[in-house]
């Protein structure tokens, strides 16, 4: 009993002069199975030595260590760009701010951390450096699906603010390292594993051969193994996790899942892709067809194009083959995409294999006008590429908004129509282009 009463003392004594709802919180946060704010820390934020690849890998070092492996870059808008071939339907102001008029874009630094201790919930891609204390570039994919974090395990919201339920930051489950976190939380995503899963992988290929390295990741699809297994990573380095939440004892964080640079690619990110398609058994050109028209009818939710069918037929007449590459290999992708002279396409994932394309190739991408997304845009700057948008009008009453988490958005789940003309009419002058 008195053991009891000098606790609540000393707990009194450490609780004087401060307001009844930081009391509130403190108490909260001691008590078994309390909660914690969370905290978002960014690289500024860290004291962490700074550090060369091989420092980063080097065994014994204390702290968390961060690798700053390339600065910002600076890319021109748009060498390749086909003004003649490029159509704005309804919205010529939204062609010519977002496509036509001279521009650039930068990426972001890329940075590597070192993490000697953290909390990794698989599925998400999600860090912790201790409980309340979020690695912030690792919850930028998560907040799109879900703002507050609610969606994660853990994570509740009071009062307006996101908070860490303590008995989840207890995990059973213990990973030895080092390890590199291979994804995020959009990682399912095929144009999302490749530009921001990828890169990481590809910038420590040497280690994670040698066995120095493993990779952590959620459980894998086949096509995912398939595309590690290509660049050569034994099985025995990958290990895969079905736990809600792990502790990491050496855990390495690539800036690239953060998903920024999807939409600003870079050097890296564009030589990940290289590197993937050499990889054996490199590309088999023969059969392939060099005229592609990318097609997301295999994709029933989203942007759904109404009157593609009438599209996939009008190309097939002047010599176009549709491709769904949900339905492909990844070997097959990149043998189809690799000896393409004309891709025409939708927005969408699928056209993240212009990566695989060679220099010169010119990719007609169709915009829904609600969605103008320019990271093929990029991409196909970055890779020498002839690029030419054609915009496809929403209608209003299509174009609409969603709450999400309290926050509303944009809804991507619409359909549009495509002027089939115009693209075919752009399509047979790009077939008829020099390569």
């Amino acid at each position: 009993m008195r053991a009891f009463s000098n606790g609540l003392v000393t707990r009194a004594r450490g609780l004087a002069g401060r307001s009844l709802r930081t009391v509130k919180r403190v108490l909260d946060e001691r008590r078994s199975g309390g909660s914690v704010a969370l905290v978002f820390v960014t690289p500024d934020e860290l004291p962490a030595g700074i550090t060369d690849r091989a420092g980063l890998l080097a065994p014994g070092s204390a702290g968390p260590l961060i690798w700053p492996t390339a600065g910002a870059e600076r890319h021109v808008l748009h060498d390749g760009l086909l003004r003649r071939l490029a159509s704005a339907g309804e919205h010529p102001r939204l062609l010519s701010e977002r496509f036509l008029s001279p521009g650039e874009y930068y990426t972001d630094p890329a940075y590597f951390v070192r993490f000697r201790q953290a909390l990794l919930w698989p599925r998400w891609g999600l860090v912790m450096l201790e409980p309340g204390r979020l690695w912030d570039d690792s919850t930028v994919a998560p907040r799109w699906f879900t703002p507050t974090l609610m969606g994660v395990p853990g994570i509740f919201t009071r009062h307006g603010a996101s908070r860490l339920s303590l008995g989840v930051a207890r995990p059973a489950r213990v990973i030895e390292g080092p390890a590199l976190l291979l994804n995020n939380s959009a990682h399912h995503v095929y144009g999302h594993w490749l530009m921001d899963c990828l890169p990481g992988v590809v910038a420590f290929l040497e280690p994670l051969l040698a066995g120095k390295l493993s990779l952590v990741a959620p459980a894998l699809s086949p096509w995912q193994r398939r595309t590690l297994q290509r660049l050569r990573i034994p099985p025995t380095v990958i290990t895969e996790i079905t736990d809600t939440v792990v502790e990491c004892r050496d855990l390495i964080f690539a800036s690239f899942l953060s998903s920024r640079g999807i939409g600003r690619p870079s050097q890296m990110a564009a030589q990940a892709l290289r590197v993937l398609a050499d990889s054996p058994p490199g590309q088999n050109r023969a059969g392939a067809p060099p005229l592609i028209y990318v097609s997301r009818a295999d994709v029933p939710r989203g942007r759904v194009m109404s009157n593609e069918r009438r599209l996939i037929e009008a190309l097939a007449r002047i010599g176009f083959v549709d491709v769904m590459p949900g339905t492909l290999t990844i070997d097959q992708q990149i043998d189809f995409f690799s000896a393409a002279r004309v891709i025409v396409g939708p927005l969408g994932s699928g056209l993240a294999n212009v990566g695989f394309a060679p220099p010169g190739c010119v990719v007609i991408e169709i915009l829904p006008s609600s969605y103008l997304d320019t990271w093929i845009f990029h991409l196909t700057a970055l890779r020498g590429q002839r690029y030419a948008p054609i915009i496809a009008n929403v209608r209003e009453s299509d174009a609409r908004e969603i709450e999400m988490g309290g926050i509303r958005h944009r809804d991507v789940s619409f359909t549009y129509e495509v002027d089939v003309d115009i693209v075919v009419q752009a399509a047979g002058a790009a077939a008829s282009l020099e390569t």
